[in-house]
């Protein structure tokens, strides 16, 4: 949305007719929990060793409150504004409406900022991680890592061709099942191994970890809890899952059930992982599981599945930020590349997108390192810490004492635990480097 001749009437910027409002909210639950249900589950074994049971339990159901809150707040702000499209739209709205229309730009423009290169980091994780599963499904083909991502972006490309999340509905669901699928191999395996005699000790090893784990303040300890967190990060999609609903009074019921969904596969993938492998868990847990099984094979292929619908989500969310730039700054470009054909527009933008994940991940080496260090940021403020701000800068004229001070623990908390999460990855990225200096 943008202010047309600064004297305030909203215009917007999408053409509605295109990407529609068809999505009922059970499509819209399949929306949230493919994007937010991401590999980040199979590293939650791992979290508990690092923060120990009561910690880490603890936290994961304090982190699903803020997410629930989180998003009732960006539902309740699209109900009271003029539904804008993105959550950048919706955070000039309410800064302009108090502040000033300055201001509001500046806000707008922190949030453009953040939001979208954290997306577009996701899309060269994803990018990579298509590009494992690839390698470990056809493991006696030898490309070399350009071929590899070549034929990744290939395959990638008529996938993000969809216009709409409506339009995607059958691959959400597809992106739901595949994970789901993936959790229920390493459930099995996890459950072999609790029943083997010869592991017998897995329990015991587990408890002696978690032991170790709660001694002091460990960087270890903060890893995991940022990787707990990181599990339900993802709110920057919500405006356009909005957007696109037919009754978005129903948003509520689509976000109580995704979060429910993903916290059952929290709870199951991070309690047995950690029980069955204790002290030894990897992080994803698919690490630890026999390579080169059929179990393992599939695990592969759903995980591939799972991170193409994924990736499609975060590029579309892209996408849409590309067109409403074009809109306002470029409108002679937009109309070179939508002219002739919606279509054409969107298959120059969405293949931009894709080659810039590609070219990333093929340059920059342990991108997954610096994306950790960056997501610190990204989630933290626009997950946990912009939504309770928005609001009680929205209707703090309405407010209690109470709410107030209630809301600026969230902020503040959100903001220390993204310092803590960010010290705790630029620490850890500063000693691997030192390790491999060393080495050399």
């Amino acid at each position: 949305m943008v202010v047309n001749g600064g004297v305030g009437e909203r215009v917007p910027l999408l053409d509605s007719e295109r990407h529609g409002k068809n999505c009922d909210w059970t499509e819209s639950c399949m929306v949230v929990v493919a994007s937010m249900l991401g590999t980040g589950v199979l590293g939650l074994p791992l979290a508990l060793k690092q923060t120990g049971w009561t910690l880490g339990l603890g936290w994961l159901f304090a982190v699903l409150f803020m997410s629930v809150y989180s998003g009732i707040l960006l539902w309740k702000l699209y109900m009271a504004g003029h539904k804008p499209h993105t959550y950048a739209d919706l955070v000039f709205e309410v800064f302009e409406g108090r502040f000033g229309h300055r201001c509001g730009v500046w806000a707008r423009s922190f949030v453009i900022l953040v939001a979208y290169s954290y997306l577009f980091g996701v899309c060269c994780i994803f990018v990579t991680a298509m590009k494992i599963s690839l390698q470990e499904l056809m493991w006696n083909v030898q490309l070399g890592e350009l071929g590899w991502l070549l034929c990744t972006a290939i395959f990638i490309f008529p996938f993000v061709q969809v216009q709409s999340l409506h339009e995607a509905s059958f691959m959400t669901l597809m992106g739901v099942a595949t994970i789901i699928a993936v959790n229920g191999i390493v459930v099995g395996q996890v459950v072999k191994i609790l029943y083997s005699p010869k592991d017998g000790g897995a329990v015991a090893a587990a408890t002696a970890a978690t032991v170790e784990a709660v001694k002091g303040f460990s960087l270890d300890r903060i890893n995991g809890l940022t990787a707990i967190a990181f599990a339900f990060g993802g709110h920057v999609i919500f405006l356009e899952v909005l957007s696109e609903m037919r009754k978005p009074q129903d948003f509520k019921r689509a976000l109580f059930t995704s979060q429910g969904i993903m916290l059952s596969n929290y709870l199951v993938i991070g309690v047995f992982g950690f029980l069955a492998y204790g002290a030894a868990v990897q992080s994803p847990i698919t690490m630890s599981l026999p390579s080169n099984t059929v179990f393992s094979m599939i695990a592969h292929l759903c995980l591939m599945v799972h991170v193409l619908v994924a990736y499609c989500i975060e590029s579309y969310v892209i996408v849409i930020g590309l067109e409403e730039f074009l809109d306002s700054k470029a409108p002679r470009i937009r109309e070179a590349l939508y002219g002739k054909s919606p279509k054409i527009g969107w298959a120059v933008l969405s293949g931009m997108v894709l080659v810039g994940s590609a070219v990333v991940a093929f340059c920059v080496p342990n991108f997954g390192d610096l994306m950790s260090l960056y997501s610190s940021i990204g989630i933290f403020s626009l997950s946990f810490a912009v939504p309770p701000l928005l609001w009680m800068v929205y209707n703090y004229d309405s407010m209690t004492n109470l709410s107030v001070v209630l809301h600026s623990i969230l902020i503040v908390g959100a903001g220390t635990a993204g310092l803590l999460g960010l010290g705790a990855s630029a620490k850890t990225i500063l000693s691997q480097l030192r390790m491999r200096f060393l080495a050399v």
